[in-house]
């Protein structure tokens, strides 16, 4: 069979694999010019489902839930629905409304984003926690629509192009909606109309009326509950469908007491023969931050130094206990005194209410560096915020390096260096500006030996402005 091999010429076979590389390349051209751009489309999809999820949100509002069960999933229903929105914006956002766009819709970089940083985690089990709410047939089946299976793999979730996953969020909330109204509307007969619940008056007080109640809240606080109603009944307070037991303080006026032990979104349902009232709070981890550094700290036996808790306008610094059996503790205005009593280790705890928030440890040690002391340009002592240079009480310690730290009433930080004992224009230019009340802390205060080999650290210099 040796004869039946087909020679083909070298010039032949050049054309022939010029060919195939023209063929290769206009392929890939074709490729890069039309892929994804199918994706495209969903983006018109995406306005029609908008539409269909706010015909839904409609006919929820206008369900009339008549106990505190069928209120609690209407209720969770709006969160579990505005927590799908949330989401989408972020999807929108990552998205954007650049030229890179058209690109950004073929990606798939979001949703193994919304995987890999435990989101979907977050978002399956706060849809796992709202199906238990349904008959066991209706869970099953809303489950099987989110797409979640017993393997932990969604196929939604999976290499789906970003263009595509708003459609996937704009479905759950349909999924949500439609299964809360099929639900309600089976337990509210068609023939029966409910009546209205009455407007909760606040001038008259007939209704139950949750008096005093703040939006935030953190772990550690006490929560006081105050209830008025006067038709004759004891209202009733459920939080996140948990019963809370309430107390009658006179006649009309009524009292509940409720500790949160985890942060998150609490809806909390008060109600009476006559009306409900219902109010989202939320409870936070109370997160402490100083405006010093608490590593770079250097703290001297029975002499103070300040440290200044950077707290949200949600709490005061009154609100909080701190305690150490090692040093003396003062409030004062916004920030603490604290002087060590003891050489060595010394701890201090941070508490709101019963709730242990932080537990510092310092280290205080006895103060043998120079003292150094503030002049302004003409070479005078000086103790207000019109420092020129730094420099020791004693004549053998030279001043060679050291930080300047502003920090504004409101708590805005700047911290500057110098390597030498004159302050440089930008801590001259700070100190100019600040405004009045605001603070300024020497640190980190390096001095040299006159032998020019010996060095020590100063002792921080306070100053108010």
């Amino acid at each position: 069979m040796a004869g039946s091999t087909v020679k083909i010429h070298r010039s032949r076979a050049l054309s022939f694999k010029k060919l195939s590389f023209l063929y290769l390349v206009f392929i890939v051209f074709y490729f890069f010019s039309t892929s994804g751009e199918y994706i495209k489309q969903y983006q018109s999809m995406n306005k029609t489902q908008v539409m269909l999820n706010g015909i839904l949100q409609a006919e929820l509002e206008k369900i009339d839930c008549k106990n505190l069960e069928d209120i609690a999933l209407k209720n969770k229903t709006i969160d579990l629905y505005n927590q799908l929105e949330n989401i989408h914006k972020d999807l929108q956002d990552y998205i954007g409304n650049s030229i890179t766009q058209d690109e950004k819709l073929k990606e798939t970089k979001f949703s193994k984003q919304f995987v890999e940083n435990g989101n979907y985690d977050n978002l399956k089990s706060a849809i796992l926690n709202y199906a238990e709410m349904f008959p066991a047939e209706q869970k099953q089946s809303m489950i099987s629509a989110f797409g979640i299976t017993a393997e932990n793999k969604n196929k939604l979730f999976t290499n789906i192009p970003n263009g595509f996953m708003g459609n996937v969020f704009k479905n759950y909330q349909t999924i949500v909606l439609k299964n809360a109204i099929r639900f309600l509307n089976e337990k509210t007969p068609k023939n029966e109309v409910a009546p209205k619940n009455p407007k909760v008056d606040l001038a008259n007080k007939t209704q139950p009326f949750l008096q005093s109640l703040k939006s935030i809240y953190y772990l550690g606080e006490q929560v006081q509950f105050s209830l008025f109603s006067n038709n004759g009944s004891q209202p009733k307070l459920q939080i996140n469908e948990v019963q809370i037991a309430v107390k009658a303080m006179n006649e009309n006026t009524y009292t509940a007491i409720w500790k949160p032990t985890k942060p998150g979104f609490y809806t909390v349902v008060a109600a009476n023969d006559l009306n409900t009232q219902s109010q989202q709070i939320e409870v936070k981890s109370l997160d402490l931050k100083f405006l010093e550094n608490t590593q770079e700290l250097v703290c001297f036996m029975n002499e103070p130094f300040t440290l200044t808790p950077y707290l949200s306008k949600n709490i005061n610094i009154r609100e909080l206990k701190f305690v150490s059996k090692e040093a003396k503790i003062e409030i004062e205005e916004n920030h603490l005194k604290i002087t060590p009593i003891v050489e060595g280790r010394f701890s201090l705890a941070v508490k709101l209410g019963d709730k242990l928030i932080e537990n510092l440890s310092l280290f205080s040690k006895i103060n043998t560096a120079p003292t150094v002391l503030i002049k302004d340009k003409y070479n005078q002592l000086t103790k207000t915020a019109n420092a020129h240079a730094l420099t020791s009480d004693h004549s053998v310690w030279q001043v060679v390096a050291f930080n300047m730290v502003c920090i504004e009433p409101d708590g805005k930080k700047q911290t500057f260096h110098s390597n030498n004992r004159f302050l440089n224009t930008e801590m001259l230019e700070c100190q100019k500006n600040m405004p009045e009340g605001a603070s300024i802390i020497f640190e980190q205060i390096k001095l040299l030996y006159n032998d020019g080999i010996k060095t020590t650290s100063g002792r921080p210099v306070y100053i108010q402005k």
